[in-house]
């Protein structure tokens, strides 16, 4: 009678254990995969006035150009941020730190999303 109360909750904890096998990891992430694209004519581009940063404006020659809407083949759009406001609760912010830094005077990208 007693073995009967010892092996009944290892059986049922050996079961329980190879149904949950089966189902699989929870999925903690997804992917989203998409194109954001310009319809018309994107503006053209126009060189930046650097003459109040002489030091700026030694760096670009020619002159950096606006980048007001960056376009690809397609009218594809870059510098795109998509935001999901419903779904699934948040996940922990990445520990990894964040880098937002400028070369030659211009911050490229020119967004930076980040989770806080």
């Amino acid at each position: 009678m007693r073995l009967k109360y010892v092996v009944l909750p290892l059986v049922v904890v050996l079961a329980v254990s190879v149904l949950a096998s089966l189902a699989g990891p929870p999925a903690d992430t997804g992917t989203i995969e998409g194109k954001v694209t310009y319809t018309g004519t994107p503006p053209k581009m126009k060189p930046i006035d650097m003459s109040k940063e002489p030091t700026c404006a030694k760096e670009h020659n020619p002159p950096e150009m606006t980048q007001n809407v960056v376009t690809g083949p397609g009218n594809a759009l870059q510098y795109v941020v998509v935001y999901i406001s419903a779904g699934e609760p948040p996940s922990p912010a990445p520990s990894q730190a964040v880098r937002y830094d400028q070369k030659g005077c211009m911050y490229i990208p020119h967004v930076l999303p980040m989770q806080v």
